[in-house]
């Protein structure tokens, strides 16, 4: 009979424990992207809703002073109608 003085490799508990503690170390990490990602679409949204205001702002602002100036040019025409 012969004897295996040395096996080859760690044993089987000590791997086992090995990637069990790296399963959880990469499900940490994988946690903390979404978490991250979570965050930046938000944050991606809420810039979007503040721009789309801004533009609906300066269309309306816009709007006013085009009316503004369009309106003097529409009296004058009027007041030149009832001339005739």
């Amino acid at each position: 009979m012969t004897y295996v003085k040395q096996a080859l490799g760690p044993r089987g508990d000590v791997i086992i424990a090995r990637t069990s503690e790296d399963i959880r170390q990469k499900q940490k990490i994988l946690a903390k992207i979404r978490q991250d990602e979570g965050r930046y679409i938000q944050q991606r949204e809420a810039k979007e809703k503040e721009l789309d205001l801004k533009r609906r702002i300066e269309l309306e602002v816009s709007k006013k002073a085009c009316l503004k100036t369009i309106q003097p040019q529409i009296r004058q025409k009027l007041k030149e109608k009832n001339k005739c």
